[in-house]
């Protein structure tokens, strides 16, 4: 027979026997094998805070030597951000600390002592608007749920892009939703279509800078499917690694930070006896968070 004869001869047997009912051969398909291995990951949960005393080993003293080092390293660092805050710039900056301090503040740029003196959180806080938005506020009930809000947009601005181009594409959100979530994945989509991924993520942070890599020129549509949902066949299974490469795992610890924001707001209020704030007491809250400060 003709190699076309032989194939309609099997065509027509394969027809005459119908479908197939029994327990197929040979390997699983790779989509199968994937599928078997598949997981479902445990959702993020508050840590119980705070810890109690003895629950973690104590390690030796540190030396005098090396707590010496220490302050005179800090010491050093808030006379240079002091010199800048007067004016000073290049290698006047460096006047009145150590040489072996101040040959290292040239090679390692330090300049910033505290978080709020950096140059996003200056931008941040300047978008944000926060006591405009407070003195627009008429009720006891308005300004606490201003101050939930910015808990929330800070802590997404920093979180997920560490940029004022990011803040600025997604906005002073005024709730957290299915509705927001799904906004801020469009925000991202259409900065990676627009070639803006570098300007919107920051390489400055951890978290952001994951999401900055996973958005490459080479991302495909499958990876940017893993990206914004974390599924399809690109989908990531186990944390940190859900939370660190995909916005879904990063909504998860935004959840949180909502869940709890207003006891951040209660924890950050000043004390009825001094009238003094203090840091304290809000981070002990947001430590309650995994992935806190990444």
């Amino acid at each position: 027979a003709t190699l076309e004869e032989v194939r309609i001869f099997k065509r027509n047997l394969i027809q005459e026997a119908g479908p197939f009912h029994g327990k197929p051969v040979g390997p699983p398909a790779k989509a199968t094998r994937l599928a078997r291995k598949v997981k479902v990951a445990k959702p993020l949960e508050l840590s119980p805070l705070p810890v109690a005393a003895g629950e973690y080993g104590v390690g030796p003293a540190p030396t005098a030597v090396g707590v010496k080092q220490l302050f005179d390293l800090m010491n050093a660092r808030e006379t240079v951000a002091k010199n800048r805050e007067a004016g000073l710039v290049g290698a006047s900056m460096y006047e009145g600390i150590p040489e072996q301090y101040a040959e290292y503040f040239k090679r390692y740029v330090c300049p910033n002592v505290r978080r709020r003196c950096d140059r996003p959180t200056r931008e941040l806080w300047r978008f944000a608007a926060a006591d405009e938005r407070f003195l627009l506020c008429t009720s006891d009930e308005e300004r606490f749920h201003l101050k939930r809000l910015l808990v929330l947009n800070f802590a997404l601005w920093r979180f997920v892009g560490g940029t004022l181009h990011f803040a600025r594409a997604v906005g002073f959100l005024s709730d957290w939703t299915e509705r927001e979530k799904e906004w801020v994945r469009e925000v991202v989509r259409k900065a990676f279509h627009a070639g803006q991924v570098n300007q919107m993520f920051s390489n400055a942070y951890e978290s952001p800078n994951k999401l900055r890599v996973q958005l490459s020129p080479k991302a495909d549509s499958a990876k940017m499917q893993s990206v914004l949902y974390n599924t399809g066949p690109k989908a990531l299974v186990g944390e940190p690694t859900v939370t660190f490469f995909t916005l879904q795992g990063k909504f998860a610890v935004m959840d949180l930070i909502w869940q709890v924001s207003e006891d951040v707001v209660r924890a950050a209020a000043p004390d009825h006896l001094t009238g003094k704030t203090s840091w304290r007491p809000a981070t002990d809250v947001l430590g309650r968070i995994p992935y806190f400060c990444v």
